[in-house]
């Protein structure tokens, strides 16, 4: 009954061998080579392979050692068939195996490859006993990859697939050497296209050919290993995975094929193919007695707990959170009629049936569900919008034209809270897009831009959470995140000409905000060090050119004094004295204001600030503005020399010094921000320790800054003043502060309100508690009339109200 078959086994290796060019190499008659296949010694051999369903690679190798006998009667005392796996091996991952360097032998193998080819495809018909027949690894439709978006990608993955004969050497590797990697490739490959099918039918936004070639080539790199490294294969193949599909220009696949672990859950948001691979692999284990075995989810938890290495209980913890992500990706699954046993013959055709339900009647528990699957919904949606570099193009082009801000900053949040999971080239895109907005009005929009830019390009290096191979080099790209900063660092302190100076202006005053972000981000030493290596020498080349120093002293502010060499502290401490000693007082207000968060930092020089200390007193001049000697003393005082309290009781005694003024140029647009800042910490200060009785009227002035002032760094300053300020007042003065910031928030113009409820959070535990009863009834009641801006911005003073 398997004649048929074994006659089509048999005109397939014919198609496959006769004819083929390499045979060409070694000049070997193939008249010899079609007497073999035709020889009724062979046919039978096929037949008896067929029904015996018997595909192991040793019963193939003898049916044609004969054959190879003769073609290689020169080498008649090696083992063939080894040094057929050896060439296999080496076809994905060079010189990792002792193969014979001999132009007939790379010949015999290449020949074998092909037979094993075609014995491996019969296998997948016929073979329903193994799990390299029940769940074939085989392409998906044509009719499914005319619907593909990366459709390009994955067919370079199938070319290099077969022509590397990946599937014989997997084969191979498990009849020779016992492993069963090719069996748990199968069985992730069957379920892992068995629900991302469901899923797309569903109308979830999925990615057929990145879940197929990601969950054919996940292991992929375990054949790479060699030597020692075999022991810690576990580790190390996610390197070679890495390295395999580089090589081959296989990016977004590559992406998910590498980050398949369970630990890579622990990134806050994952695309749905990522999602699916690793759901897939952590159900496919073999049980104790070495079979490959399907389990539940949380069967297989306990299983891979018993083999994580070193479990204590903050590792197991961790290990519970991923779990649960994945218990909670399952329940959506599940919620939308997903078949997900994989061992259900049925084709399941239709499409899922998504369970119904009425928000309306739900209650304790099923709220909680409903919330987190509608959560991963949309988590998933804004991915797939994230997909590649085109529909991440799409997705800014629309962000471009957006009028109204509060969407901007959506799509700035997205950016920032779905940045984890780009690529290289998606990061640069980013980055690109929020330079460009560096130029917008709002204050607020530019900083968390410029933050966020930092982030990207702290982050842009893919970050190795897997163990590598000792030496062994992470996979070079075309570009790191310190070429990126250094050509970011270079067009913010120069931007382009065309540009009109206030936004050259804007765009080099982020540098601060970009640079804080990006060491921010950084974990190595190494890296920080040539960060600032780079970033200072910028420094020293634009502190000659004129004008660039104010942006220098404000950019000085981002940097992380503690983690300086003695080189690197010598070129901050020279800007800060010259600064220090300018004739421009702006010059010297931007040094004191660069000083106020330097001096937060331990310097790794114990003796760094003396020639600072000195200069600040030293300099002081009746001449100067009050405000500027006050800063000078206060700086002094973070540096444990001196009382600014003292100080300003002082001054207010022997100079008569006028203090409505400075409430006045406070108000001001034309006053520097720098000197509002200040002037706002003389005004507490005079409160405090000259006169009491204008307390009530300073805090009123501080609540009228934080409403309404166009500068970020004199809101923040005004607010925290205002909450440093609020126990010496009483409780119906604090009622009446509490009064003037809750109308504040009803105000139409986010990028003022946006700040407010993080000071009226704190405040609010000032007043009495049947007070913040009323307040919270009232809250209650806005959130229901009032639309979505107020009632954010409620929501998140609540929220400050619960943290403090």
């Amino acid at each position: 009954m398997d004649q048929p078959l074994a006659m089509n086994t048999l005109h397939q290796l014919k198609k496959q061998i006769l004819g083929a060019s390499f045979l060409d190499d070694c000049q070997w008659d193939q008249t010899l080579i079609l007497e073999f296949l035709e020889h009724p010694d062979h046919i039978s051999g096929i037949i008896r392979i067929v029904e015996q369903c018997n595909f192991q690679t040793q019963t193939i190798y003898s049916l044609y050692e004969p054959l190879f006998r003769t073609l290689l009667s020169k080498i008649s005392d090696t083992n063939l068939l080894e040094q057929f796996y050896y060439y296999s091996v080496n076809l994905s991952f060079p010189e990792t195996e002792p193969f014979i360097e001999n132009q007939c032998m790379e010949t015999a193998a290449k020949l074998f490859l092909k037979i094993m080819k075609v014995y491996c495809d019969v296998q997948k018909e016929v073979d329903k006993n193994s799990w390299q027949g029940r769940f074939p690894l085989v392409s998906i439709s044509a009719k499914e990859e005319d619907q593909l978006e990366s459709s390009e990608e994955y067919e370079r993955f199938k070319f290099y697939f077969r022509q590397d004969h990946v599937y014989e050497m997997m084969k191979m590797n498990q009849d020779l050497m016992g492993f069963t990697t090719l069996d748990h490739i199968c069985g992730v490959h069957h379920i892992a296209m068995k629900v991302a099918r469901q899923l797309k039918r569903a109308d979830v936004k999925i990615d057929l050919g990145r879940v197929a070639g990601a969950a054919a080539g996940h292991d992929v790199g375990k054949y790479g290993c060699r030597g020692s490294e075999k022991k810690r294969v576990a580790y190390f193949h996610y390197h070679y995975t890495g390295i395999w599909f580089e090589q081959r220009n296989i990016t977004y696949i590559r992406h998910i094929a590498i980050n398949h672990s369970t630990w890579d859950l622990e990134l806050d948001n994952l695309p749905v193919e990522a999602l699916v691979l690793i759901y897939a692999d952590f159900r496919v284990k073999s049980n104790e007695n070495g079979a490959m075995t399907y389990y539940h989810l949380d069967d297989s938890f306990q299983v891979i707990l018993d083999k994580l290495d070193h479990v204590d209980e903050a590792k197991e913890n961790r290990y519970k959170k991923v779990y649960h992500k994945l218990k909670d990706f399952e329940d959506f699954m599940l919620s939308l009629g997903v078949n997900v046993d994989p061992n259900d013959p049925s084709e399941l055709e239709e499409n899922p049936v998504r369970r119904r339900i009425h928000p309306s009647l739900l209650k304790g528990q099923e709220i909680i569900e409903y919330c987190k699957h509608l959560s991963i919904e949309h988590n998933l949606r804004l991915m797939h919008l994230l997909r590649d570099e085109n529909s991440m193009n799409r997705l800014l082009e629309s962000a471009r034209s957006m009028k109204n801000t509060n969407d901007l900053r959506g799509y700035i949040d997205i950016i920032e809270d779905y940045s984890a999971y780009l690529t290289q080239k998606q990061k640069q895109i980013a980055v690109g897009f929020l330079y460009s907005l560096l130029v917008t009005p709002e204050e607020d929009i530019r900083k968390h831009c410029a933050w966020v830019m930092g982030t990207l390009i702290g982050n842009f290096d893919e970050e190795l959470r897997k163990e590598i191979p000792e030496g062994a080099e992470a996979a070079k790209f075309e570009i790191e995140s310190y070429e990126l900063l250094e050509r970011y660092i270079e067009r913010m302190l120069t931007p382009e000409l065309h540009i009109i100076g206030k936004h050259r202006h804007w765009t080099s005053y982020a540098l601060k905000d970009v640079l804080k972000a990006y060491f921010t981000h950084q974990s190595s030493d190494e890296k920080i060090h040539k960060g600032l290596e780079l970033t200072l020498g910028h420094f020293v080349k634009h502190d000659q050119i004129s004008g660039k120093q104010l942006y220098l002293l404000h950019a000085l502010r981002g940097l992380p004094i503690n983690k300086m060499s003695h080189s690197q502290l010598s070129i901050v401490k020279s800007l800060l004295l010259s600064g220090l000693s300018s004739s421009e007082e702006k010059v010297r207000m931007a040094t004191l204001n660069a000083l106020g968060d330097i001096v937060k930092q331990e310097a790794s020089e114990p003796n760094f600030f003396d020639e600072i200390i000195e200069a600040l007193s030293n300099q002081i001049d009746e001449q100067m503005h009050v405000v500027e000697r006050y800063t000078r003393k206060f700086i002094l005082e973070r540096l444990h020399i001196g009382d600014r309290l003292d100080y300003v009781e002082k001054l207010c005694q022997y100079e008569a010094i006028d203090v409505s003024t400075l409430f006045l140029t406070n108000l001001k647009s034309a006053t520097n921000d720098l000197n509002k800042k200040f002037q706002i910490k003389f005004l507490v200060d005079y409160a405090r320790v000259v006169d009491p009785t204008n307390t009530f009227y300073t805090a009123m002035h501080l609540c009228n800054l934080l409403k309404v002032s166009a500068l970020e760094s004199v809101r923040n300053t005004a607010g925290e003043s205002l909450v440093e300020m609020i126990d010496l007042l009483s409780i119906e003065q604090r009622n009446d502060i509490v009064v003037e910031l809750l109308r504040a928030l009803e105000m139409e113009s986010y990028q003022f309100t946006r700040y407010i409820p993080h000071y009226l959070g704190r405040i609010l535990l000032k007043v009495k508690p049947i007070e913040l009863d009323e307040i919270i009834d009232d809250f209650k009641d806005k959130i229901k009339r009032s639309g979505a801006q107020l009632g954010m911005l409620i929501t998140h003073t609540v929220g400050v109200i619960l943290r403090y």
